[in-house]
């Protein structure tokens, strides 16, 4: 499905070109870890991000950049990673991460080639729509709104689950009025706070890919970490044949579950049919995060209708 887009392999970084080079040095700080403007790195951003995730076997980043949701997310069965910018595939190829591959292309090119079963999750962050920034181009592959148009009106037709990251525009209302959108705050490089939003064309359910970030800010994550090591510590305190008896009951009430879900939304591939969300927030109910450890104060709203 990937044959006709170029896939490239290690090669000498002395052979980089110039161009390459000077894109390397400006998104990897000293210690070779990427910074790239736009990225989903902040604490209580990437987050929220995958615990929106459903289960799926085959994710696709499609501007994948400094990939922060990649490098943080459980793997997939297989992960696939595009990019226009060949420097930024070169970092990635030289991580050599199992079971993904790297594609240096156009992101809507490739999604026009893929065959979809619906068992794909793609995450899309392009470029921000130029209207919303408050500084010019920042790289070397910006979109214009023609091609932001494009991408959206691709990723509407696509028959498998699609989460789509930006800033709130005039465009993006137009074209996605029927997603549900959450909307949450974001430090920008000018340390200024921003409100950011996330499409989505699927209703999130407790169903995730990912369980490792669960919970709505920092405090509530470590609490049901330290839930998650008590209820691991008491299991494993207790016989073999309790254990899988304990085990065998929650396989019964998952598959209970699973029934109730086909029953509600179908056995087909396609999502459920998404809502239309407003995500309004009020900018000072968010506190300033002191640490990497400490989340913006993400509040979602699930109001229904337009905004």
């Amino acid at each position: 499905m990937i044959s006709r887009y170029a896939i490239f392999l290690h090669r000498d970084p002395l052979a980089r070109s110039s161009d390459e080079r000077s894109t390397l040095a400006k998104i990897n700080d000293a210690r070779g870890v990427m910074r790239y403007p736009g990225g989903k790195g902040q604490a209580g951003v990437y987050q929220l991000i995958i615990n929106m995730m459903p289960p799926h076997e085959v994710y696709i980043e499609t501007h994948l950049g400094g990939g922060n949701i990649l490098e943080r997310k459980k793997p997939a069965a297989s992960s696939i990673g595009i990019d226009a910018d060949e420097a930024v595939c070169a970092i990635w190829r030289a991580r050599a991460m199992t079971s993904t591959t790297i594609i240096h292309g156009d992101a809507a090119a490739f999604l026009r080639g893929y065959r979809f079963t619906g068992r794909e999750l793609i995450y899309s962050d392009p470029p921000y729509v130029m209207s919303t920034r408050k500084s010019g181009p920042r790289y070397r592959h910006e979109y214009s709104d023609a091609q932001h148009r494009d991408l959206v009106s691709l990723l509407l037709t696509v028959r498998t689950r699609v989460m789509l990251s930006g800033y709130r525009c005039p465009l993006y209302d137009e074209l996605l009025a029927g997603w549900r959108r959450v909307d949450f705050p974001v430090m920008t490089r000018g340390h200024s706070w921003a409100i950011e939003s996330l499409w989505l064309n699927f209703e999130p359910g407790a169903r995730l890919h990912d369980f490792r970030y669960l919970g709505a800010d920092f405090r509530e994550r470590e609490r049901l970490k330290r839930k998650r090591l008590r209820w691991r510590a008491r299991l494993e305190s207790l016989p073999e044949s309790e254990r899988l008896m304990l085990l065998d009951e929650l396989v019964r009430i998952a598959r209970n579950d699973d029934e109730d879900h086909i029953a509600r939304c179908g056995d087909g591939a396609r999502a459920p049919a998404p809502l239309a969300v407003s995500g309004d927030v009020a900018g000072e109910r968010y506190p300033i995060a002191a640490s990497d450890d400490e989340d913006v104060g993400i509040a979602v709203s699930a109001e229904g209708g337009r905004s």
